[in-house]
């Protein structure tokens, strides 16, 4: 299956980060944790913007180095 790939230069938008070094075996419990941790970081900010898309940030390659990031732009 074919996929359409599009790249696009886009307007800034700050982020909520939290950073791990882990494992892949270490990742597929740690992902979760992560996430709770953004997400408890938003909620305690009334008036930060949540509608933003998770994403995984691999910065090593797969699974060395993650970060889940949340759009939190106000």
């Amino acid at each position: 299956m074919p996929y359409l790939v599009t790249i696009e230069r886009t307007a800034e938008s700050p982020t909520a980060v939290v950073k791990a070094n882990t494992t892949r075996r270490e990742f597929v419990t740690l992902w979760r944790t992560m996430l709770d941790e953004v997400w408890a970081f938003l909620r305690a900010r009334p008036g930060l913007r949540t509608e933003g898309h998770n994403v995984m940030l691999y910065r090593k390659g797969p699974l060395d180095s993650t970060s889940p990031l949340r759009s939190a732009s106000k």
